[in-house]
């Protein structure tokens, strides 16, 4: 996944031919609900002035280590 600020939006882009699942999504140190991204797209979320943590789960169904985007 990549993460990117701009205009006052986070933008997560999945580059992989795989739907990825976000789950333990946290903006601004709330829980946002559990989302997936699909294939070649993107979800795009208000960004916040804190940081927008987020994990994955992974073939096994195992989550992976807490990823960190920018903050706005």
């Amino acid at each position: 996944l990549r993460c990117r600020n701009e205009r006052g939006q986070l933008t997560i882009t999945n580059p992989s031919p795989y739907y990825v699942s976000m789950v333990e999504l946290y903006s601004a140190g709330k829980k946002l609900p559990n989302t997936m991204v699909p294939p070649k797209g993107a979800i795009t979320l208000p960004a916040t002035p804190g940081q927008v943590s987020l994990r994955t789960v992974n073939d096994f169904g195992a989550t992976t280590p807490a990823r960190v985007c920018p903050a706005s």
